[in-house]
C-alpha cells in the first residue's frame, strides 16, 4: 500500500485497477491507468509537470503526456506521480479516462 496525502477526491474504482479511499491507495493490478487531460480546462500552471515530470510536459501553456504515458496510458510504476498531480490540479483538467469532462 502507498499512503498519499490525497485531498482532492475519494474514489472507488471497481474495474480492478485501483482502490482509493481517503488517503490510502492500493494497487490491485499492474495494468496502466487510463487518464486524460481536458485541454479546455488546463491553464498551464505546471503543477502536474513539477509533481510528475515523467508523465507530463507543459507545452504552449497546456499540459501534455510524455512518451512514457502515450495517449494517457500511465504505467503502474507512475501511479503515485499521477495521483499527486491529479490531486493538486487547480482546474481539474487531469482526469481518469472514465470521468466525465
Amino acid at each position: 500500500m502507498i499512503n498519499l496525502n490525497f485531498k482532492k477526491k475519494a474514489i472507488l474504482l471497481i474495474s480492478g485497477l485501483a482502490l482509493i479511499t481517503g488517503t490510502t491507495f492500493a494497487i490491485l493490478s499492474s495494468d496502466p491507468i487510463e487518464a486524460k487531460i481536458v485541454e479546455d480546462l488546463c491553464v498551464g500552471c505546471g503543477f502536474c509537470e513539477s509533481l510528475a515530470p515523467d508523465i507530463f510536459d507543459v507545452i504552449d501553456e497546456v499540459a501534455t503526456f510524455t512518451s512514457i504515458a502515450p495517449n494517457g496510458n500511465i504505467p503502474s510504476v507512475y501511479y503515485e506521480q499521477f495521483l499527486d498531480a491529479y490531486a493538486v490540479c487547480p482546474t481539474y483538467a487531469l482526469k481518469f479516462a472514465w470521468e466525465q469532462e
